[in-house]
């Protein structure tokens, strides 16, 4: 008497999870298992983002994803959305483990879970773009601002009078401009030098 099994798929599947645990070992981006909203495990590299350690977060919710920290309303609408398409992807603030305030863009999505438990498992992409946030402010200072006297100039001047026109006008209210000018400044400006 014998038995064949046929155990292809069963060795596809084993594959499947090597490859997963691969991923999630390897990744750049930080990656966070949640049931019910709690932690259950992360990669290194989110321990490398958030400088936290293995135990710090075990059945508590991420302090960045929490009603006290985003606030009733943001917090509800990324579960609220959870709920309805099973993902949410949105950039947030958050604190290192030193109270170092970094940005960081997840991504969160429902894992399907079919073998009948009530617990909701999420898995949490995290991504630090804090680099990316200062050298946007960085450029945003330097587009908008006079690098000599750090006042705003003449672009972002323009960019608040037709955003202040476009609320009047959708609000059907008066608005009012006032324009000072320096006489001579040119001319303090050149005797003087730009530190007067």
């Amino acid at each position: 008497v014998g038995v064949l099994q046929e155990t292809t798929q069963h060795h596809r599947v084993i594959n499947r999870l090597a490859q997963a645990a691969a991923v999630f070992k390897c990744a750049a981006e930080g990656i966070v298992i949640l049931r019910n909203k709690c932690f259950e495990c992360a990669n290194d590299a989110f321990y490398t983002i958030t400088e936290y350690r293995d135990n710090d977060l075990i059945d508590q919710e991420l302090p960045f994803l929490t009603r006290q920290f985003l606030g009733s309303k943001v917090y509800d609408g990324i579960w609220r959305r959870m709920a309805q398409y099973d993902s949410w992807q949105g950039e947030v603030t958050a604190y290192k483990n030193n109270n170092e305030m970094i940005y960081v863009w997840l991504s969160i999505a429902r894992i399907p879970v079919s073998n009948g438990e009530e617990d909701k498992q999420c898995i949490v992409m995290m991504s630090d773009i804090t680099a990316v946030r200062e050298a946007q402010e960085q450029l945003s200072q330097f587009a908008y601002y006079d690098s000599l006297t750090n006042l705003p100039n003449r672009r972002l001047v323009m960019d608040r009078l037709k955003q202040a026109l476009a609320l009047a006008a959708r609000e059907s209210s008066f608005l009012g401009v006032l324009f000072i000018d320096i006489d001579n400044f040119k001319r303090v400006n050149a005797t003087l030098g730009h530190k007067a």
